[in-house]
């Protein structure tokens, strides 16, 4: 990582760190919480609307670390971001279907793999595993970008 990337994801960090509280007490007083049941694991109601501190942090991070002659290198991951977090914006708001929530998901994740061509190219020897077939690299990168888009976890 270099200087530049420390700063923005320091920055993001900090800017969701010190955001949240504030997001958390307007959630509170406007009553905007996520029902349990249906796909969901909570059993209680839980506030909703939490990618709200992350996708500021990392907007803002990104417009103020980066000059303005190189923002067109962030393009792709600029309208990733923002196409990610209207879709976290809208299930959250109205729930919506597992099918409609992987299709809106796999826009951000092409745009940021097939344009940007950010993806898996090596293991690095991992599995005895070096370089990796373009088409492989594609399918395993959307998979991870998937996967840790909805991670969660699981306990309390």
């Amino acid at each position: 990582m270099n200087y530049s990337e420390f700063l923005i994801f320091g920055t993001a960090f900090v800017i969701s760190f010190f955001t949240f509280p504030i997001a958390i007490t307007v959630i509170n007083e406007f009553r905007l919480h996520d029902a349990p049941g249906g796909r969901k694991i909570h059993s209680v109601s839980t506030p909703s609307l939490g990618g709200i501190p992350i996708f500021l942090g990392i907007l803002l991070s990104i417009l103020f670390w980066v000059p303005i002659p190189k923002i067109s290198e962030y393009k792709f991951l600029i309208a990733s971001l923002i196409i990610a977090f209207i879709l976290g914006l809208r299930d959250d708001l109205i729930n919506l279907k597992a099918s409609q929530k992987l299709v809106g998901q796999l826009i951000p994740a092409a745009l940021l793999i097939l344009f940007a061509d950010i993806r898996f190219t090596s293991l690095y020897g991992l599995f005895g595993i070096y370089e990796i077939p373009y088409w492989t690299s594609l399918i395993i990168t959307t998979f991870t970008f998937i996967v840790v888009t909805n991670a969660f976890v699981i306990g309390k």
